[in-house]
């Protein structure tokens, strides 16, 4: 063909086992470790619950991505804690490249992973940054 297309995800495929861990009428996004609860969306859910993830995808073309530069940071850290990234940021810029033939098209998906340490659940385990 002429053109390669490629999709993503637009939601979060759960097990079937999912829909037994909390009723429909509870509505929390966050975890509750005390309870079960597993938690709502692509951003809380542990991946345990998850048969296909929120921005996943698939495509004619093998496609591969390399960090074309390093990262670029502006500001300081202030203090311990998420509070202390409050102003900072981050710039990065990725080489995405594919095989030869049919014109190609994919999205390109930034998610950000903070740091262990929310034993809680009140941090998102992840979050969509960027999409391009």
């Amino acid at each position: 063909g002429l053109h390669s297309p490629s999709g993503r995800l637009t939601s979060t495929w759960y097990k079937g086992e999912y829909t037994h861990q909390l009723s429909m009428e509870d509505m929390r996004m966050r975890p509750d470790l005390e309870t079960g609860y597993p938690g709502r969306t692509y951003r809380f859910v542990d991946e345990q619950w998850i048969v296909y993830p929120f921005g996943f995808g698939l495509s004619y073309h093998t496609w591969s991505y390399a960090w074309r530069s390093p990262a670029h940071t502006s500001g300081n850290k202030a203090s311990s804690g998420a509070a202390g990234w409050e102003g900072c940021s981050l710039a990065l810029s990725v080489a995405l490249d594919s095989q030869k033939g049919a014109d190609p098209s994919t999205a390109v998906l930034l998610f950000f992973r903070p740091p262990n340490g929310d034993e809680a659940g009140l941090t998102p385990r992840k979050e969509l940054r960027r999409f391009e």
